[in-house]
């Protein structure tokens, strides 16, 4: 609660919260590396590509990821499903065809015309840099994210955030704090947004979760992979008005990382079962019978 107040305190409560083994719910990775392009891709495909994605080198996704599918179902133009991430390898993971999404990812300039806010955040992220040239920070990534869902108002945002996994691996325990403090304050601020547009309010599903677990003692706390007991293990909450309010669940199913993409299918009312290959199965608990 003191480190994620709004988060424990607003969000929890009025959703669901999967993945304590503390308390009889499991959430399981299904791809054999437990590393971050494996998970965003087993996140976003609804299945495992163990032979295609072996590790973090830059291939080009074999599969379209749902946030495709959704696009394609709903004939929407590009610009209507929105990705904003730190890591600029989101341009090979949200997509197997270059540019049928909006991707803004890595240091990258944000495109909206005639906003003061985006010009200075698209300087600012050049001249503070981060720990290499993969990835900035993930403040500048929400700024440019927040802008473009005020201007834009895509049918399906997907923001993925890097630096609680880069300061972990060079274990630097205070900054991981810090930036699970920054991401609180972004959920605080994305959520009161949304529901306080007409556009949104209502009718706006938020699903928070991770691309892998990580070591659970002060031996591996700073690392995971295959070899890291609890890299299989991740948490997902889902808040929205399909979702009932049950807080941190006890005693469920074992659900899978692969499940969020039918989730997100079955929660924007298209049936999973029409995505192509999809091996996850939509979170029974996560949606109103």
């Amino acid at each position: 609660m003191a480190l994620l107040p709004y988060f424990w305190g607003t969000l929890a409560p009025s959703g669901i919260v999967l993945g304590n083994l503390a308390k009889g719910s499991s959430v399981q990775v299904t791809n054999h590396y437990r590393v971050s392009y494996p998970g965003y891709s087993e996140m976003l495909t609804g299945r495992a590509q163990d032979d295609a994605i072996r590790g973090n080198d830059p291939v080009q996704n074999p599969t379209p990821s749902f946030l495709q599918f959704v696009k394609e179902q709903y004939r929407l133009p590009r610009e209507k499903v929105a990705v904003f991430a730190s890591w600029d390898m989101f341009h090979y993971i949200a997509e197997n065809r270059r540019g049928e999404l909006f991707i803004n990812a890595g240091y990258e300039a944000s495109t909206l015309p005639d906003n003061p806010r985006v010009a200075e955040l698209n300087k600012l992220q050049f001249q503070a840099r981060y720990m290499d040239d993969s990835a900035r920070h993930d403040a500048f990534t929400f700024g440019l994210a927040m802008e473009y869902l005020k201007s834009e108002q895509p049918r399906l945002l997907y923001i993925a955030f890097d630096e609680t996994d880069d300061w972990a691996h060079a274990r630097r325990y205070d900054q991981v704090l810090r930036s699970i403090q920054f991401l609180d304050g972004a959920l605080q601020e994305l959520w009161t947004w949304t529901q306080g547009s007409p556009a949104y309010r209502g009718s706006t599903t938020l699903i928070v979760t991770c691309d892998h677990g990580r070591g659970g003692t002060l031996d591996d706390w700073h690392s995971h992979g295959q070899d890291v007991q609890g890299s299989d293990q991740v948490w997902i909450a889902i808040i929205g008005p399909d979702t009932p309010a049950r807080g941190e669940a006890r005693n469920t199913a074992v659900y899978h990382q692969r499940d969020i993409a039918p989730t997100a299918l079955d929660l924007l009312r298209i049936d999973p079962a029409s995505y192509p290959g999809v091996l996850g199965k939509p979170i029974a608990a996560a949606i109103s019978a």
